[in-house]
């Protein structure tokens, strides 16, 4: 049988005159709109009933529409802060999806429509499909897809694109005996199970995602037509600063300082009236907070004391005390004081693609196992090099270590499959620990590298389109060929130079962002600059080539500096100051612009000032800016 995908359906059907005829599974993907708190996973108990018109026999029938009918009941949900209590599946085929005679589907459209029960204000979820068929598992057994796969669409809260396949050892010769009655097959009762991961919006990783460009593709609520109207909907405190940028995967807002907190991102659940105050879902704790992400339903964090893996739902190794939930790691590295030698992480943040976890190591001649190298990976799963209750993982492979007495400042991004890190040299990895590797234990030599400055680079490389985008200390963006051909030797070690390199008015200390063929950047004088991506626009036709702003912010008055690593959602660029400030712009560069000679100069279209030490990095999800502020140690959150 087919594996499933996002929404899986195991279901039983059952016959007529008490005959048993097919099982039947379901699976959904694609994402998932929302009106209400965030879903996140639901699996409810399914009982339905499909009926044919006239009824099926082995010489035909089923020429009218075919209609769906049934109720979901006890379910339950990944997301603490949503209930489900059921639910409705209705809707109908233009004519029966099944030929009894042929024992095959007919490729009947469909529509079909799941309707979610619960406190939150959910939207239905509608299915159509143009194409059923017929299935088999692996025994060879054959049975009816409902709806089958083919041109697939769905809207709604959660779950689209689904099939159902209706089989069991016995289909064929069950479903011969039905239709070969005396009055036909004239309905199918369907019992089983419904779940859905369904991926909601979010920002579960540094930057967004692997590739680090800091654009959310999915944001439709906030835009330059309404950003002005963003005021503060609810603040999420934490016990120290400064707390970690925000991430948010499945309606739950993960933060870190010296504990991983989880709090509900939506502002429903352990969270006070107006004005609205949250507390934590559950926490974990952290010493000396390196970095985090979120994938595969775990929290990756690294701390002073290694690698660790939490459920993300905060439900496997959890306990409660009051009203107060504490997790355990599901696995982690190895202390120093435990069996085994320990892995220390760097400063960044790991990065999670592809089935394997990067985190990025400390450096300064360690062993590369042991936090030396670069890069190390991990298995997410906590399986391939892990062993012991508790679970202890060392690395699967690493790349090749840093000498002694330099550290470590960069975060991994992974496009295309290779690691980019930056650390005062670009360095490019074969991701999948393949290409320029020996061992064991294997140890991974760069595909090329780049030089950049002597200076340290405190972010990650931002890929996209074929490049990659390096900020530095050094008052400077490059830009390379992502793929390590052009303007690079063909001699081994490979070295490369940039495409480009743009002057900024003082140092970058963030990752720059990058939509819509525009690489953005924020000084440490709080100056945003916009470049032409392909580096044309506004660029040099001399070699080495130098590009100037296609547009700028003025810089900040006095006591503004940042390191924010910029947002970019639905046509705004948004980023934080140390002032305390969070700022939106056009991304465009069009709106509240005006040009001087050949510069053009920007002016926000919003800002907010908290009055305390800002300088974060903001993130943009389903209509909120999340924006963690150092100096009191909470996340504001922002909605129109």
């Amino acid at each position: 049988m087919r594996r499933c995908r996002v929404l899986c359906a195991i279901v039983v059907v059952g016959g007529l005159a008490g005959v048993m005829a097919p099982s039947a599974s379901a699976w959904a993907s694609g994402p998932a709109g929302l009106s209400g708190a965030a879903p996140g996973g639901v699996t409810c108990a399914l009982s339905a009933k499909v009926t044919f018109s006239p009824a099926l026999t082995l010489t035909g029938g089923g020429t009218n529409p075919s209609g769906v009918t049934g109720t979901l009941s006890g379910c339950t949900t990944t997301n603490p802060a949503v209930s489900i209590t059921g639910g409705t599946v209705s809707g109908s085929f233009a004519k029966s999806p099944l030929n009894c005679a042929m024992l095959s589907a007919t490729g009947a459209s469909s529509s079909l429509s799941v309707t979610w029960a619960g406190p939150g204000n959910f939207t239905s979820s509608t299915i159509t499909s143009t194409s059923e068929k017929v299935v088999a598992n692996g025994n060879g057994d054959k049975g009816l897809a409902l709806p089958g796969p083919g041109s697939s669409t769905a809207t709604g809260s959660f779950a689209g694109n689904a099939t159902a396949a209706a089989y069991s050892p016995d289909t064929g010769s069950k479903l011969t005996q039905l239709c070969g009655g005396a009055s036909g097959l004239a309905s199918l009762t369907l019992t089983g199970t419904i779940t859905t991961n369904g991926a909601l919006p979010g920002w579960p990783q540094l930057h967004y995602g692997p590739d680090r460009t800091g654009y959310q593709p999915n944001e439709t609520k906030i835009g330059t037509g309404n950003v002005g109207k963003l005021s503060q909907a609810r603040i999420y405190p934490t016990n120290s600063a400064p707390p970690s940028a925000p991430l948010i995967a499945n309606g739950i807002l993960y933060v870190a300082t010296n504990q991983l907190y989880a709090f509900d991102a939506t502002g429903a659940t352990h969270c006070s009236a107006s004005p609205t105050t949250c507390t934590p879902l559950w926490t974990a704790p952290a010493a000396n907070f390196d970095g985090m992400t979120v994938a595969n339903g775990k929290v990756f964090v690294t701390d002073g004391e290694g690698v660790q893996a939490y459920d993300a739902a905060g439900k496997k190794n959890c306990t409660i005390s009051g009203t107060a939930k504490t997790c355990s790691p599901l696995w982690a590295t190895s202390t120093h004081t435990a069996t085994g030698p320990g892995f220390t992480p760097g400063p960044g943040s790991p990065v999670v693609t592809n089935g394997v976890l990067y985190v990025p190591g400390y450096g300064d001649g360690l062993a590369p196992s042991q936090g030396g190298a670069y890069v190390a990976a991990f298995d997410p799963a906590g399986s391939t090099g892990c062993s012991g209750s508790p679970t202890v993982c060392v690395p699967i492979w690493t790349t090749t270590g840093i000498p002694a007495s330099i550290g470590n400042t960069g975060s991994p991004a992974i496009a295309n499959g290779v690691i980019y890190i930056a650390n005062g040299t670009l360095y490019a990895f074969d991701a999948a620990g393949s290409k320029n590797c020996s061992g064991p234990p294997k140890v991974c030599a760069p595909l090329w590298t780049a030089a950049t400055s002597n200076n340290p680079t405190y972010s990650a490389p931002a890929v996209a389109n074929g490049t990659v985008y390096v900020s530095s200390w050094d008052s400077k963006l490059y830009a390379f060929d992502a793929a390590g051909s052009s303007h690079c030797s063909t001699t081994t070690p490979k070295t490369c130079t940039p495409l480009w390199t743009a002057a900024t008015p003082a140092s970058i200390g963030g990752t720059p962002a990058v939509a819509r063929g525009v690489v953005y950047a924020v000084s440490a004088n709080g100056t945003l600059s916009a470049f032409d991506a392909a580096g044309s626009s506004h660029c040099s036709t001399t070699t080495p080539k130098t590009c100037t702003p296609l547009w700028s912010s003025a810089p900040g008055g006095t006591g503004f500096a940042t390191s924010s690593s910029p947002a970019v959602a639905n046509g705004v660029v948004y980023f934080s100051s140390t002032n305390g400030g969070t700022y939106g712009y056009d991304a465009a560069g069009s709106k509240n612009c005006a040009v001087s000679g050949a510069a053009k100069t920007c002016s926000p279209l919003w800002s907010a000032t908290t009055g305390f030490i800002g300088g974060g990095s903001p993130a943009v999800v389903n209509g909120v800016l999340f924006i963690n502020v150092s100096g009191n140690g909470t996340i504001y959150a922002y909605k129109p």
